[in-house]
């Protein structure tokens, strides 16, 4: 019953969703406050969606658990590669969206199931 919204700068891929493109942080931020919940990688839309106090799903493999903002709602895999953006041994390259320094292939956040979001919506809407 819900409509999902992607809020980002390229179209997406997914089925039975609303794009919202390069639209202007004004209106980001009128979508954030007027949603039920967001979900969302450790970018700056998770942020702003924290900031807003909002339910935030917080998919982040690349980065270690104590480095984002407080949410019972954060997925990571300790089981696999995990961290690398809080590794000394590594500068981010922002430019790079294929920046895997380890080479793992992202692993990081592929092994991070839609079961497992589900279940944190499922938290969110008390099922």
């Amino acid at each position: 019953g819900f409509k999902v919204l992607h809020l980002g700068k390229e179209k997406s891929n997914f089925k039975n969703i609303i794009d919202i493109i390069n639209e202007p942080i004004e209106k980001i931020i009128n979508y954030l406050y007027n949603c039920e919940f967001f979900i969302g990688l450790s970018s700056g839309l998770s942020w702003l969606s924290w900031a807003l106090n909002k339910k935030t799903i917080l998919i982040s493999g690349f980065t270690q658990d104590w480095y984002e903002f407080k949410t019972p709602y954060r997925l990571i895999n300790k089981n696999v590669c995990h961290g690398c953006y809080n590794d000394n041994k590594f500068v981010f390259d922002k430019g790079n969206w294929n920046w895997c320094p380890r080479n793992k292939n992202f692993e990081c956040t592929k092994m991070i199931n839609s079961q497992d979001v589900i279940k944190e919506i499922n938290k969110i809407l008390n099922l």
